[in-house]
């Protein structure tokens, strides 16, 4: 970089106190509690999301149980009326 650039770049930087500046420890640490909020987000939504898709295998598992027995009802008619109407 010129000097030329250099200077400019320095008049457009504001003035501030070193205290002011971000240590990697303190970047570090943001990080890691940012991260540990989206950890414990993520895990909520997978859990509401587990939840709602158990519940819809349930719902998807009784019905079919309840066709079987309909189903099954209904071939247990038909055979029976089969066996007396062959008499």
């Amino acid at each position: 970089m010129d000097n030329e650039a250099a200077v400019t770049m320095m008049e457009a930087i504001p003035p501030f106190d070193w205290s002011e500046v971000a240590l990697k420890k303190d970047i570090e640490a943001s990080l890691s509690a940012a991260f540990a909020i989206a950890r414990a987000e993520t895990n909520e939504a997978i859990g509401k999301s587990t939840l709602a898709l158990q519940k819809e295998i349930q719902a998807s598992s009784n019905r079919l149980v309840t066709w079987m027995i309909a189903m099954n009802s209904a071939t247990l008619a038909l055979v029976a009326a089969m066996i007396i109407f062959a008499k």
